[in-house]
C-alpha cells in the first residue's frame, strides 16, 4: 500500500484530502502544522507528500518539503497554495517538486498527479 502524508492547516481541506486518498487505497497520515509534518514524515516515510505552502507554526510547507526531500529523496512532493504560484516556484527551484497546484484543488486532478508520481517511482525502481 502506498503511503501519503498530507500537511494542511485548514481542517476541512485536510479531512477531505485524507478521506479521498484513503478511498483510493492509500495509507494516509496528516499534520496540521510544519513541526508535526516533519515528525510524522520522518517516522512514517511517505511515498507522497502533499503540503500547503503556508502552514501554521515555525516551519512552513516549503520547510517541510526541503527537510523531507533531504531525508527521504524518493518521496514525491506536491506543493499547494491559494497564492500565485510564481513566487512558490521561485523559492523551490532547487527542489524536485512533482507538481504545484493552486487552490481550490480538484481532487481528480490531484489524484492524477499522485498516480503519475507513483508510476515514475515504479519505473525508477524497475530500471
Amino acid at each position: 500500500m502506498k503511503k501519503m502524508l498530507i500537511a494542511e492547516d485548514e481542517v476541512h481541506a485536510r479531512e477531505a484530502l485524507v478521506a479521498f486518498f484513503e478511498s483510493q487505497g492509500f495509507e494516509v497520515r496528516c499534520a496540521a502544522d510544519g513541526q508535526q509534518a516533519l515528525r510524522i514524515g520522518n517516522e512514517f516515510v511517505p511515498d507522497v507528500l502533499i503540503t500547503d505552502w503556508l502552514l501554521e507554526g515555525e516551519c512552513s510547507g516549503v520547510g517541510v518539503a526541503r527537510a523531507l526531500a533531504r531525508a527521504l529523496p524518493h518521496t514525491a512532493i506536491i506543493l499547494v497554495s491559494g497564492y500565485p504560484m510564481a513566487e512558490l516556484r521561485a523559492i523551490t527551484a532547487d527542489l524536485e517538486v512533482e507538481a504545484y497546484m493552486e487552490k481550490p484543488i480538484s481532487l481528480f486532478e490531484l489524484n492524477a498527479v499522485v498516480e503519475r508520481a507513483a508510476q515514475k517511482e515504479a519505473a525508477k525502481t524497475t530500471t
